[in-house]
Parts: C-alpha cells; sequence; structure tokens
C-alpha cells in the first residue's frame, strides 16, 4: 500500500505502478442486489437458469458498472490518504469493458497513476485502473480517470 499525507505527496508517484487490491467475488447475490439498486433486470444477469444454457460459459454475467462501481473501494486498499481536503471524481478519458465476469469470478485492481497536474488552487490526477479477472489474459475493464483536490 501506498500511505501518503496529502493528495500533493502522490507527485512522486508520477507514471508508476501503485499497485494491486485484494481479490473481490463476485457472486450471484452481489450481482442481484447491483440489479435491484440500479433496476438493469436483464436476464443476463440474473436468470441462473437460462444462463446455464444460453451462455458461453453456463454463468450469468454481472453488470459492467458493477466493477466499475468497486473501483473506489478497491483502490482505498492500494494508496491511503491521511489527509483529504476537498476532492471529487472530475470523470473518465476512457472506460473500456474488455472481457465480462460472470457469477463466481474473483477480480482486483491494479493501479498507475498516469499524470499529476498543478491547477488553478489544486491538483488533478490522471490514473488508470485496470480491473484484473482471475484466471483471464483479459482484463474485465480498463479505466482512465481523473480526480480534482483543492488546498
Amino acid at each position: 500500500m501506498i500511505a501518503v499525507d496529502s493528495m500533493r505527496d502522490l507527485a512522486q508517484y508520477t507514471g508508476k505502478y501503485l499497485g494491486h487490491s485484494d481479490w473481490i467475488l463476485i457472486d450471484q447475490p452481489l450481482i442481484n442486489r447491483f440489479a435491484d439498486v440500479t433496476g438493469d433486470h436483464f436476464w443476463v444477469h440474473e436468470d441462473v437458469e437460462r444462463a446455464s444454457r444460453e451462455l458461453p460459459k453456463g454463468k450469468t454475467i454481472a453488470h459492467g458498472l458493477l466493477a466499475f462501481s468497486l473501483i473506489p473501494s478497491m483502490y482505498y486498499q492500494v494508496v491511503s490518504v491521511r489527509q483529504y481536503g476537498l476532492t471529487f471524481s472530475y470523470g473518465a478519458n476512457k472506460l473500456r469493458y474488455v472481457a465480462p465476469v460472470h457469477s463466481g469470478d474473483r477480480i482486483r485492481l491494479h493501479v498507475t497513476l498516469l499524470k499529476f497536474d498543478e491547477i488553478e488552487g489544486g491538483l488533478m490526477t490522471t490514473v488508470e485502473y485496470r480491473v484484473e479477472i482471475e484466471g483471464s489474459e483479459k482484463p474485465a475493464l480498463v479505466a482512465e480517470m481523473m480526480t480534482v483536490a483543492y488546498d
């Protein structure tokens, strides 16, 4: 884990791989809860019986946004900032869903700090997040996200 006092202390890690999180199990109850929260009840996510007959691995597929939404909790296992000021997500430069996450898969996050920029009154970081699927050559997703922090 990378531990720093403030967001400014991350500058020394620009261009570097920061590490990876622990594995998280993506099981059917989690997929179902996410479907309930988002209202996305498409059969590929929830219909276990139909998935066993019609999907290539015979398992339901987690929502892409489920894996994406777990990035913050996994990120906090990789980077600890002791004193956060006003900090918020600025958005994504890109987000690609590369491979499906199936029920029963485990995922973990890999973090690389791509850029660290001074802006008026604060700073902006650009971070690459790669969500790995255990046993898969392809990641579940790759995202390039920006965070703004003000002093």
